[in-house]
């Protein structure tokens, strides 16, 4: 027509085409325009926008791809990445806005699989941790009781209903079936007692030996008959000396 032309096979310089018909060649078909298909079927050559080309069933050298419906192929692939026959392969990383769904979520150590997470190495948390039981293999956190415990390490202050080593408890501020208390700076209550010898307010009662290397000092020294106070000694019944 003066513009497009038909040589060795190839038809060239066509700037848009409309065809009702069938396009039967082994040759090359090239438009710098828009080719229209309204009946038939372009059969058997290479159609090209001179960038991606279609040949043979194959769509190579594509720059992108715009649809608003579906792709469909037996595997899509951006060279790295690939789907097939529903599994998504070799992604290097996955960004959504939405939520992402599937049968089985792994990391290839992690698995999350029908709501359970398992296979994790760690797990770190800007806010609530929350589950039926909480456990580090030993430990475990269960309707708000802590048991299996080895160690408690605290900074700040440790504070229960009951607490208890397994011998000794303490509750309400009672602390019973103790066995040993060491300390190095001062034990202080209302009242001190060993079962026996009671300690409460500056008054020691119940005692039945004291033993002392050095000096025993009071207002009154007493064994319940004799007195000695201010330096006399009164209700004395027996003195025995083996000296002056």
């Amino acid at each position: 027509d003066g513009v497009g032309s038909l040589k060795a096979g190839t038809l060239t310089g066509i700037v848009s085409a409309t065809i009702s018909g069938t396009v039967s060649s082994g040759g090359f078909f090239s438009a710098s325009g828009n080719v229209n298909l309204t009946a038939g079927t372009v059969k058997a050559v290479a159609l090209t926008d001179n960038t991606a080309s279609l040949k043979a069933g194959a769509l190579t050298s594509l720059s992108s791809l715009s649809a608003s419906g579906q792709i469909q192929g037996g595997t899509v692939t951006d060279g790295v990445a690939s789907l097939k026959a529903g599994a998504l392969t070799s992604l290097s990383s996955l960004s959504a806005s939405g939520q992402i769904q599937g049968g089985t979520l792994t990391d290839g150590a992690a698995v999350l699989k029908a709501g359970a997470l398992s296979g994790v190495t760690t797990i770190s948390a800007s806010g609530q941790i929350q589950g039926g039981t909480l456990t580090d293999g030993a430990a475990v956190l269960k309707a708000g009781a802590l048991s299996g415990v080895t160690t408690i390490s605290a900074s700040g202050q440790i504070q229960g209903g009951t607490l208890t080593d397994g011998a000794a408890v303490l509750k309400l501020g009672a602390l019973s079936g103790i066995t040993t208390i060491s300390a190095s700076g001062q034990i202080q209550g209302g009242t001190l007692t060993d079962g026996a010898a009671v300690l409460k307010l500056g008054a020691l009662s119940g005692i039945t030996t004291i033993s002392a290397s050095g000096q025993i000092q009071g207002g009154t020294l007493t064994d319940g008959a004799a007195v000695l106070k201010a330096g006399a000694l009164s209700g004395v019944t027996t003195i025995s000396a083996s000296g002056q």
